[in-house]
């Protein structure tokens, strides 16, 4: 009976971990994707619609989106935790292509060269001149990794 009980006890503590380790991996995978969002937001539609000229030049929106992206830049490492690999949010209008965890130091170093340009674009965007003169080494920095490690649902 004694080992009866310690069996059930051991089978329901490894189902709890289980249980508890697909909640983390949803949890991250939503992370995830509200990151790239808000990401997205500011390089594409806000600086990109400024960049463009189909919105006017807003320096207050281009200090806001510099901040956020300075902010969510250094999370991005945390949302690509090992032993996710080919788990994507089935919100998400995006899944991560497998390559990014078989190339991990690439995309490593692409995260690393996006903060520091982030960081250095920040400094400088302090006019309309300034912004524009940035702006584009951002943009390529989140269409490479996008382009390289990521594809379209459907």
């Amino acid at each position: 009976m004694a080992v009866h009980t310690m069996r059930t006890v051991v089978i329901a503590a490894a189902s709890m971990l289980a249980v508890t380790a697909v909640l983390a991996q949803s949890d991250v995978l939503e992370q995830r994707t509200a990151l790239m969002k808000t990401q997205g937001q500011c390089v594409y539609r806000d600086m990109g619609r400024m960049a463009k000229g189909d919105d006017p030049y807003n320096q207050a929106k281009v200090n806001e989106c510099f901040a956020k992206l300075k902010e969510t830049t250094s999370k991005i490492p945390s949302v690509f935790p090992a032993g996710t690999k080919g788990a994507n949010n089935p919100k998400s209008d995006y899944i991560v292509l497998d390559k990014l965890w078989d190339n991990k130091a690439d995309f490593d170093a692409r995260v690393a060269k996006l903060r520091k340009d982030v960081d250095e674009a920040a400094a400088k965007a302090n006019s309309e001149a300034g912004f524009k003169a940035t702006y584009t080494t951002v943009r390529e920095d989140c269409n490479g990794c996008h382009d390289t490690y990521r594809k379209k649902k459907g």
